[in-house]
């Protein structure tokens, strides 16, 4: 008897039937026995069976199943699996195992137009007299499950081909693992097949075409075959595996551009060193790939995919790196020769080098951000500081993300933009960042030192602008953060959002300032810039002035009553406001339970102006004034001191208990009188000082009294 004949085993599976039924299956089982015969006295010939299942079950032994009524034998045979026959009802009602019994095979064929199958049971052993391919191939759509183990019989080392040009994915989920001889596997044609068992198998892996899927760490078998990958073709991993020491050769920009070896999905590692046979794209969809052996080669290396890529080897490869989306992670600088340059992002995409050391260095390689497109530099570690000491070139943008810093010490010259996310992005001398750029402050900072920075538009968000230096824009759409940096230039400043915008030094801007929305908080004189063009406050804004002394004689004009009626101008602790202030609009200045002087007159003409919030209000210099009608005055719940004569055409009231005290002798309007209304527990204080109202009323909480002890004081109401 042959050996690959000797070595075979057959199983065969007996349903239950009826008494003609197994009459036709011991036919079936003679049949088989014949050929069995034959086969071993060398008379039998390689044949084709194509499975119908006619047979009326799932069972390989049936002839009826197969076309031409013949059961399998066990020569050397080719089997095609065409049409939808291939579910029952033996164990589960849907698709079922097709059970095998270990027969030698040449080839293995799914029609076009075939429904799904699933196959299971005994080994598939391949064989031959002679060193030859055995094939495994996809003609149609739908996609195939084979569970059984893959060997050889033969006394020659074949090679197994998956090949086929139909789209469905064929799985091969059993062990593919070495029979009588070891053997390589060769992928062609533009199918997809996915190798999901732990496999043994000791020879080459191949994919010259199409694409070869692994969900498992032993899918390539033995790491002492080696696995190329011709340029077109794919090597792709998902599942969270983690590929042993199997070395690898990349070749080309894989299927439609997504890379030779492709990240689907997961997290997964490709543990074997790496040789670039050509130009190389290496692509992950999602999750991360680590590749923990060496690159080397003489050619560029491409990441694509939205996916990590983690480089943790010592790499050598001379190409040119170039990130077009996705991330590029590595701990040191040891991702190809240090002249390589890095290209970051691509038309419309972005790229980031993601840096996961722990302390910082210097790296002197040229970066450039690709045009029409967004570099990344993710600095992970808040301790770590990586300073580019050579030119960052390009049209596109450059964006700082992570914990840590990054330094910026040479002349750049990208055209994109600058966009400060997270960390802190630090200049290390004078015009560091792209000048003619936009820069975007989102978290994060931008930490100038003691250096200048020209941009255009800056927009901030969030984070912070810090140092001494100045930063100089074309146009200032601040909306949050805070900015200890001085702001130059002729430029206005605009508040357009919700959220706190702070100003912690004396800025030298010379436009305007506007505060359409949420809230502009002042720590610093001068920090609304020169007193040129003024400050105004859009309803349903506020200016908060937090304990500073504001003695620029900025004008200041009110819209509204603030965010939920909290005031357009709102203190905090004790502050000075020196310049004229004018309502526009109803207003409400809230003075926050501190102390808020105003020295530079208050106007009102044809508005109400509501001074609240708790604490003291002081009118000093210049008093309150508006000569149109119905220029009211609202003193709610806090002490409003007169200090400076008043002439508004309104009247006053003072509720929830609040107070207007006199400062002085007739600092009420004269001309016309003001009608005073004292409502909810409020006050009239004369403070040892004399004056006149047209008219006096209010409910029976309000009180006209005099705190100095001493001194006498008069009220006259109505004198005329």
């Amino acid at each position: 008897m042959p050996a690959a004949i000797a070595t075979a085993a057959v199983t065969w599976r007996t349903p239950i039937m009826s008494a003609p039924a197994a009459l036709a299956y011991r036919v079936a089982r003679c049949l088989a026995l014949v050929c069995l015969t034959a086969l071993c006295c060398g008379r039998a010939a390689a044949n084709t069976h194509t499975w119908n299942g006619n047979g009326g079950s799932l069972l390989f032994n049936l002839g009826t199943n197969w076309t031409g009524g013949i059961p399998l034998s066990l020569a050397s045979t080719n089997l095609a699996f065409a049409g939808t026959n291939n579910t029952g009802t033996l164990g589960s009602p849907v698709s079922q195992n097709i059970g095998l019994g270990g027969f030698a095979l040449n080839s293995i064929a799914f029609n076009s137009g075939a429904s799904s199958f699933f196959l299971g049971g005994g080994a598939f052993a391949f064989s031959g007299t002679a060193a030859s391919s055995n094939t495994i191939t996809q003609h149609g759509s739908s996609a195939h499950s084979v569970a059984n183990a893959i060997t050889t019989s033969g006394t020659k080392a074949p090679t197994i081909t998956l090949t086929g040009d139909g789209t469905g994915v064929i799985t091969l989920s059993g062990q593919i693992t070495p029979g009588s001889r070891d053997f390589a596997i060769v992928k062609t044609g533009s199918s997809t097949y996915s190798l999901a068992g732990a496999n043994t198998y000791g020879g080459a892996t191949s994919v010259n075409a199409g694409v070869l899927n692994i969900q498992h760490a032993q899918a390539l078998g033995s790491t002492s075959g080696a696995t190329a990958v011709a340029s077109g073709a794919a090597l792709q991993m998902q599942g969270g595996i983690a590929v042993g020491a199997e070395a690898l050769t990349l070749n080309g920009s894989g299927v439609n551009n997504t890379g030779a070896l492709r990240n689907i999905s997961g997290n997964n590692s490709f543990g074997g060193a790496i040789a670039l046979g050509s130009a190389t794209t290496i692509g992950s969809d999602s999750g991360n790939l680590t590749l923990g052996g060496a690159i080397s080669g003489n050619f560029s290396l491409t990441k694509v995919g939205a996916g990590t890529v983690t480089v943790t080897g010592a790499n050598t490869f001379t190409g040119t790196v170039t990130i077009q989306n996705g991330t590029l992670s590595l701990s040191t600088d040891a991702f190809g020769n240090t002249a390589n340059t890095v290209v970051m992002g691509g038309s419309g995409t972005a790229g980031a080098l993601q840096y996961t050391g722990s302390i910082g260095g210097t790296t002197m390689r040229s970066f450039s951000m690709a045009a029409g497109g967004t570099g990344i530099f993710d600095i992970t570690a808040s301790a770590a500081a990586l300073t580019v000491g050579n030119v960052i070139n390009g049209g596109g943008a450059l964006t700082k993300t992570g914990a840590g810093t990054l330094v910026l010490s040479a002349v750049n010259t990208y055209t994109g933009g600058t966009t400060v996310a997270a960390g802190t992005l630090r200049l290390s001398a004078d015009q560091r960042l792209a000048s003619s750029g936009a820069l975007t402050i989102s978290g994060g900072t931008l930490d100038l030192q003691t250096f200048g920075q020209s941009v255009g538009v800056l927009t901030m968000t969030g984070g912070s602008v810090t140092g001494t230096g100045t930063l100089t824009a074309l146009s200032y759409n601040l909306q949050g953060g805070s900015i200890t940096a001085a702001m130059g230039g002729s430029a206005s400043v605009i508040k357009n959002t919700s959220g706190t915008l702070t100003l912690n030094s004396a800025n030298t801007y010379t436009g305007s300032t506007a505060v359409n929305a949420g809230v502009l908080q002042v720590n610093m004189n001068n920090a609304l810039g020169t007193a040129a063009n003024g400050t105004t406050v859009a309803a349903g804004a506020a200016l908060r002035l937090n304990a500073v002394n504001y003695s620029t004689l900025e004008t200041l004009t009110l819209n509204g009553s603030g965010i939920a009626n909290g005031g357009a101008l709102v203190n905090s602790g004790t502050s000075t406001y020196a310049g004229a202030i004018s309502a526009a609009t109803h207003a409400t200045i809230n003075a926050g339970g501190g102390v808020l002087n105003l020295t530079g007159g208050v106007a009102k003409n044809g508005t109400t102006l509501t001074i609240a919030g708790g604490g003291t209000v002081n009118i000093n210099n210049k008093g309150i004034t508006g000569s149109s009608p119905n220029s009211d005055l609202v003193v709610d719940g806090t002490t409003v001191v007169l200090n400076a004569a008043s002439t508004y055409n309104g009247p006053t009231t003072i509720q929830n208990s609040g107070t207007l005290q006199l400062g002085a002798n007739n600092v009420l309007p004269s001309s016309p009188q003001t009608a005073l209304t004292i409502n909810t527990s409020s006050a009239l204080n004369l403070a040892g000082y004399s004056d006149g109202v047209a008219s006096l009323s209010g409910d029976t909480t309000g009180t006209v009294r005099n705190s100095a002890a001493t001194t006498t004081s008069t009220l006259t109401v109505n004198p005329a």
